[in-house]
């Protein structure tokens, strides 16, 4: 897996990407540093568990290099995403630009 971003100008490495990162939130549960999980499914949901508290919503991976939740009550989250490494792919890095573009958001797969 390339550690570049999907906002790359080479059309048939968005699309290497947009698949990789696709299968890795597909394919895995993310864990955030606060102990929050979240998982996603293929037709398009995805539920957020942080305690006791579980949360449905929606999600879309964009060619633009986002990911975007949709919560209940017209909520939206909107995350820049990439690789997060150490050495060898370890998980996913997730970026809300909204809180000035210091949000860095490091999760892990499980």
């Amino acid at each position: 897996m390339d550690p570049e971003r999907l906002d790359s100008s080479e059309n048939s490495f968005l699309g290497v990407c947009f698949a990789d990162y696709r299968s890795a939130l597909l394919g895995a549960e993310l864990v955030y540093s606060d102990g929050a999980s979240q998982r996603f499914r293929a037709g398009g949901g995805t539920v957020y568990t942080h305690g006791h508290s579980l949360t449905k919503g929606t999600w879309r991976l964009t060619y633009g290099g986002k990911l975007i939740l949709f919560w209940p009550g017209k909520h939206r989250k909107s995350f820049d995403i990439g690789w997060a490494r150490e050495g060898t792919v370890v998980g996913l890095s997730l970026t809300d630009r909204a809180s000035g573009g210091n949000g860095r958001r490091a999760v892990s797969l499980r």
